[in-house]
């Protein structure tokens, strides 16, 4: 239960997203009135892509926004934008992408990285994949596939990048071969019967940092207190979007004109389940987890895993001197301080 806050709307936060499925807390925090009861007035904005999230934080038009794990390590080393320094306060949500192939090779028997590299070879042509950025888990996850069939991303094959809104008419005016991508875009192409799922999140690397709340540290110095109140707004929105019983009510709010505006049978499959994919999901793993016991917390081991993965998929060159830390915790733990006690917190982290 969360104590009462300052007055409702005293301080103002500009705030981006992608529409996506993990982009329900801030839907959750805006629409259930969260955000005004940490005495926060935010203007929510929607945007087209990763690239045009990580500009806007950068040149200070937003000053928080949902992102892909990577990205701050973009605007850090300046890798295609003015570096620049960012911060991260809060994981949104562990794993919830799917890995789509078309129908076509689904039908031809192409069901994991082995088939894919038999298909591979009979093609005339390279096969094209896409991602969302080349600094999203997405990214790791598709490479870490394809490695298992002994597939060499830079030769066997093209790797696209494009918004996550273009995955799927892509794939079905057969552009591409396939995409990994978060929801709902796999279900798109499962509901409308031109892609198949053959992997997960769940399945390629369980439980790894998906999204995160992106901060211009100019914001976070000069309203520490709405940082906080962000952060603890986000965290009492993922318990929320997290229980079982509010996942329908969710699916109505994403699927309104403000928010996705989409089908409510592409959203449902990932939030209220069961997903058409592989076992593990069927036998009741989480597709995607916005909340419980150090879910949320941007913790050292989570930074290190992104940037093993940056450096693994050749993002970062191994010669590249890593960055200070950007996982921030302080405002973490004091937003959660706030929700919980220090008691909670501290078992939490146990």
């Amino acid at each position: 239960m969360t104590k009462s806050r300052r007055s409702p709307g005293s301080r103002s936060v500009r705030v981006g997203f992608v529409p996506l499925i993990d982009c329900a807390p801030f839907a959750a925090a805006e629409e259930l009135g969260i955000f005004s009861r940490w005495g926060l007035r935010v203007r929510i904005e929607p945007q087209p892509g990763w690239a045009t999230i990580r500009d806007k934080v950068i040149y200070r038009e937003l000053d928080a926004a949902h992102a892909v794990c990577g990205l701050p390590y973009s605007a850090l080393l300046g890798i295609g934008c003015i570096p620049s320094p960012v911060a991260v306060s809060l994981v949104l949500n562990l794993q919830g992408n799917v890995l789509i192939l078309s129908k076509s090779l689904w039908d031809e028997g192409v069901r994991d990285p082995r088939s894919f590299r038999l298909f591979a070879a009979r093609r005339s042509r390279k096969p094209v994949l896409a991602v969302v950025s080349r600094f999203s888990a997405h990214h790791f996850l598709l490479r870490s596939w394809l490695r298992r069939g002994a597939i060499d991303p830079d030769r066997d094959l093209y790797i696209a990048v494009l918004p996550p809104a273009q995955m799927a008419v892509h794939l079905k005016e057969g552009y591409l071969d396939g995409y990994c991508v978060g929801e709902p875009w796999g279900s798109a192409a499962l509901v409308e019967g031109f892609g198949a799922c053959v992997a997960t999140s769940a399945d390629l690397e369980p439980n790894h940092p998906e999204k995160v709340l992106l901060v211009h540290p100019d914001f976070a110095v000069r309203d520490p207190e709405a940082h906080t109140a962000l952060i603890g707004s986000l965290l009492e929105a993922c318990a929320w979007c997290d229980l079982p019983e509010n996942r329908p009510a969710l699916v109505d709010l994403l699927a309104s004109r403000r928010w996705l505006h989409l089908p409510k049978d592409w959203l449902a499959l990932s939030l209220c389940g069961p997903f058409p994919g592989p076992a593990s999901l069927l036998a009741g793993t989480r597709f995607v987890i916005f909340s419980g016991p150090a879910v949320n917390d941007p913790t050292p081991w989570r930074e290190d895993w992104i940037w093993r993965n940056l450096l693994a998929t050749g993002v970062v060159s191994p010669t590249t001197t890593r960055p200070p830390a950007i996982f921030r915790r302080d405002a973490y733990l004091a937003a959660a301080r706030q929700m919980h006690g220090p008691s909670a917190i501290a078992a939490g982290a146990a």
